[in-house]
């Protein structure tokens, strides 16, 4: 695309800029990494009272459970550095995630899970 802009001279210039403009998410990878370092310190954290709790008759459940929390807080972080291609849906994945760790994980995945779907939402935004 091009617009005509005055430049200080007095003189018409057309300035082009592309089409395809790539975003910096610089937002959304900081919001992102404190997402992560939230849901590793309390979901393993949380993996001692799991594992306490599994020893007296959950077969491995709670564990199973954090584990997986673990897991999708890493993935959601590498998703992160993809939103610029299909940002809607890695923004959306983003926020099923979050979801999934606020609920699944119970007390020690609030932040983390709240704080991903906040990144979610802000990739939404972020057009």
């Amino acid at each position: 695309m091009s617009k005509v802009i005055r430049g200080v001279d007095g003189k018409k210039y057309k300035q082009v800029t592309p089409n395809n403009v790539n975003r910096k998410r610089t937002p959304e990878i900081i919001l992102s990494a404190i997402s992560l370092l939230l849901s590793i310190v309390l979901i393993g954290s949380g993996l001692g009272v799991a594992s306490f709790a599994d020893a007296w008759g959950g077969g491995g459940y709670y564990t199973g459970k954090f584990l997986i929390g673990i897991l999708l807080a890493i993935v959601a972080f590498a998703l992160t550095f993809l939103i610029n291609k299909h940002h809607t849906l890695n923004s959306w994945l983003i926020i099923i995630i979050g979801v999934f760790i606020l609920l699944a994980c119970g007390v020690y995945g609030i932040l983390g899970g709240i704080f991903f779907i906040a990144t979610g939402i802000l990739a939404l935004v972020r057009k």
